[in-house]
C-alpha cells in the first residue's frame, strides 16, 4: 500500500514534465523529462518503496530536444 499523499519520485526542484507510466506486476516504471530536456526513469515497488536512484537514472542528456517521451 502506497502513502496517503503518494509516493515522491523526484526529489528536483527544476522543472519535470512530461510523465508516463507503466505498470508490471511488481512495479510501477515512470519516465519523465526535465525542463533541458534529460530524460530519467524510476520504479517504484509495490509498497510504495523507491527502487532506483532517488533522482531516477539519467537515461539519455544530450541537448537536442528529442520530443516527449513514451514507455512501452
Amino acid at each position: 500500500m502506497w502513502q496517503n499523499n503518494g509516493v515522491e519520485i523526484c526529489r528536483a526542484t527544476a522543472i519535470q514534465g512530461s510523465p508516463r507510466v507503466i505498470w508490471n506486476q511488481d512495479k510501477v516504471i515512470t519516465v519523465w523529462q526535465d525542463k533541458d530536456g534529460h530524460l530519467y526513469p524510476q520504479a517504484v515497488g509495490h509498497a510504495g518503496q523507491i527502487l532506483w536512484d532517488q533522482e531516477g537514472v539519467t537515461i539519455r542528456s544530450n541537448s537536442v530536444d528529442m520530443g516527449f517521451p513514451e514507455i512501452l
